[in-house]
């Protein structure tokens, strides 16, 4: 078996997004189902993501997520367009402790 379905508590947690990508979007919905504390993070955000901000499923902070925002998190999710961001993303990510998922690349 190479992957292990896993089931994680996310009551008191905090999920991660980084990159601002409408890719991110499918992810939110999907979380937003749980107990835990979503937030985007983010210069911008795509269009799809400014709309769960407004219907209450996420929280957008304007801007680069800080070093205590990635190590408060449970999971990061990471989708960017821009492949250097990306990677600086994926970088500064595998630094904490959370579980890392980066959006596929099409």
């Amino acid at each position: 078996m190479r992957y292990y379905p896993a089931f994680i508590d996310l009551a008191d947690a905090s999920v991660a997004f980084l990159g601002g990508s409408a890719d991110l979007a499918n992810k939110v919905r999907l979380l937003s189902k749980t107990p835990a504390q979503l937030v985007l993070y983010g210069a911008q955000i795509d269009a799809s993501l400014e709309a769960l901000v407004s219907d209450g499923k996420a929280r957008w902070k304007r801007g680069e997520a800080s070093d205590a925002d990635l190590a408060a998190a449970r999971f990061i999710y990471i989708a960017s367009d821009d492949d250097a961001q990306r990677q600086a993303l994926i970088a500064r990510a595998r630094e904490t402790s959370a579980l890392v998922n980066v959006v596929d690349v099409t």
